[in-house]
């Protein structure tokens, strides 16, 4: 019986994706803060800042935000 994995003379690429390294994805990051902006009804630039100073802090800022 063959396992689910490939044998390893059958790997050719082996990707490892941490986040925006093959799509970019700010323009995702930019629409998730403007909608929790409008959410909160407080200015994008609130919710930018906000997140930039989290991330800074290696936080997800994006999330961090949404919850404060």
């Amino acid at each position: 019986m063959r396992s689910f994995l490939p044998k390893r003379n059958e790997i050719k690429w082996l990707f490892f994706d941490v986040g925006s390294t093959l799509v970019d994805e700010s323009r995702v990051y930019e629409e998730r803060m403007k909608k929790t902006a409008q959410i909160a009804k407080v200015p994008y630039e609130y919710v930018y800042e906000t997140a930039i100073a989290f991330y800074r802090e290696n936080k997800k800022g994006d999330l961090e935000t949404s919850i404060t």
